[in-house]
């Protein structure tokens, strides 16, 4: 995504586990082009916080990084985007899990895993019915292509790609390396 972004462009990175992803890989080249709520975890802000950076700034492309649970609890503000022809591209990492909280749930057992599960939703179809344009992706070579094609259709887009819940993000790498660290025992 990063290859075909505009340097410009702005960022919005929704809570979960996808915002340590995109703070470990994503590069920002300019100030308030990547924006996270960092600490305070509202899942799902991202999604309706675009339209109003898009309507803020309507000369740059706005794009969202958010994850299934997000768009359990905004997703709906789609259709406010696709209402107002805003080019946003929102993006959605599908694990069928609140990723974040599944990644530690799931090795206390069964319940604790289902009970941060969630079905498998066809994000492009709703997107679709809210009267955006979708794609999905579930091939990891596809998004390059499938992003330019958001960015090319200037409307609003959503991108439902099939992910992995099972992939620890690289903040589990730093919090063990912290805690070799640390001078508090």
């Amino acid at each position: 995504m990063r290859k075909v972004y505009p340097r410009d462009g702005i960022l919005l990175i929704d809570s979960g586990a996808h915002r340590a992803f995109a703070g470990h890989y994503w590069t920002a080249y300019e100030p308030r082009t990547y924006v996270s709520a960092t600490n305070l975890g509202p899942m799902g802000w991202a999604i309706p916080a675009s339209i109003g950076v898009q309507c803020a700034r309507p000369e740059r492309r706005v794009a969202v990084i958010t994850g299934d649970g997000c768009m359990h609890m905004h997703g709906l503000e789609v259709q406010t985007a696709a209402r107002y022809a805003l080019p946003i591209i929102f993006v959605v990492l599908n694990n069928s899990a609140l990723g974040n909280v599944w990644l530690r749930a799931h090795q206390f057992g069964p319940l604790p895993s289902e009970l941060t599960s969630v079905p498998n939703h066809d994000w492009a179809g709703f997107a679709r019915a809210l009267g955006a344009q979708a794609f999905t992706v579930d091939d990891p070579a596809q998004l390059e292509l499938t992003f330019r094609s958001a960015l090319a259709a200037n409307a609003t887009v959503l991108i439902d790609v099939k992910t992995d819940k099972n992939c620890p993000t690289p903040v589990y790498d730093f919090a063990a390396g912290a805690r070799a660290w640390s001078y508090h025992e």
